[in-house]
């Protein structure tokens, strides 16, 4: 798997603790976006991300795969449209807005950009994937049990 890029919204302790874990991964985190430039720069230059001082200088970029939104939950909605709206899939953390005219309004642009159309069609992928995964687990356990051979995958 390539190296997914993440432009980074808000650099408080969630954003701290998430970037902990997914830079384990083939993830890193290239531009940080922070309502407090002193701390989007700290932040930044822990995970050798570059910090902004402005939303859109940060996200619309061709080396930013994905945003991640780590701010006050007042705001998720605004930052998950924008986002979608320069064609950036966006993880939120919770609650995704404050009410269900919020969450519509990341609904209704996930529909007007065909985000659950492109979703479906990944899923459909993995499961055509998980099918195969599966098929080939059980003819190695079948050769292994043909062969006497104790371990099994699972």
């Amino acid at each position: 798997m390539e190296n997914f890029r993440w432009a980074y919204i808000g650099s408080g302790n969630i954003a701290y603790s998430t970037a902990k874990d997914i830079s384990r991964g083939n993830h890193s985190i290239v531009t940080v976006y922070g309502r407090s430039f002193h701390k989007a720069k700290a932040f930044a230059e822990k995970y050798g991300a570059a910090a902004f001082d402005n939303f859109y200088d940060a996200v619309n970029r061709d080396d930013v795969d994905g945003v991640y939104i780590a701010t006050p939950h007042t705001s998720h909605v605004e930052y998950a449209v924008e986002c979608m709206k320069l064609g950036k899939p966006v993880l939120c953390e919770k609650p995704v807005g404050v009410s269900v005219k919020d969450v519509a309004k990341v609904v209704q642009q996930a529909d007007n950009i065909k985000l659950y159309q492109q979703l479906l069609d990944l899923s459909a992928q993995a499961l055509d994937m998980q099918s195969e995964i599966n098929r080939l687990t059980n003819e190695i356990n079948e050769l292994r049990k043909k062969h006497n051979i104790e371990s099994q995958i699972t």
